[in-house]
């Protein structure tokens, strides 16, 4: 079995850290991922090693690229055929700040940034762009 190379990776960068006992435990535990696997640090840094070769193989694996998604058309659910008076871009479906509230409970960062401006955007006007509901509906959907 290969070594880990994320593993040794990351456990190689606990050893700059401030605390002595924290690096020299990083040490030890690299040292063990090295023996366990039958290695030294010479074969691990001149790359002959089982590190260098499932790194290798794994960075030279063609890529997957999941086949590519067909572009949602939302549809009934507050989608403007079911608004008569309302422009096509404009999304007015009644759960949509339940949508919103739902996923602000659980998300951080930029995401929730935007979740935010869709929710300003909501109170102020009314709705959402076709592209801002897609977006919202998405998310909404997988995280149930």
């Amino acid at each position: 079995m290969p070594i880990d190379r994320a593993k040794l990776i990351k456990v190689m960068a606990m050893t700059q850290s401030a605390n002595d006992g924290e690096a020299l435990n990083a040490i030890r535990m690299a040292n063990e991922m090295l023996k366990v696997n039958k290695l030294d640090w010479d074969k691990a840094i001149a790359g002959t090693s089982k590190v260098s070769d499932a790194y290798s193989a794994i960075r030279n694996a063609p890529q997957y690229r999941p086949p590519p998604r067909q572009q949602m058309r939302p549809s009934g659910r507050g989608t403007t055929d079911t608004m008569p008076n309302r422009p096509q871009s404009q999304f007015t479906d009644r759960n949509i700040p339940r949508m919103i509230e739902s996923l602000l409970r659980d998300t951080k960062g930029d995401f929730r940034d935007m979740l935010q401006s869709f929710k300003e955007q909501w109170d102020n006007r009314h709705y959402l762009t076709e592209r801002q509901y897609e977006v919202l509906f998405n998310a909404y959907e997988r995280a149930k």
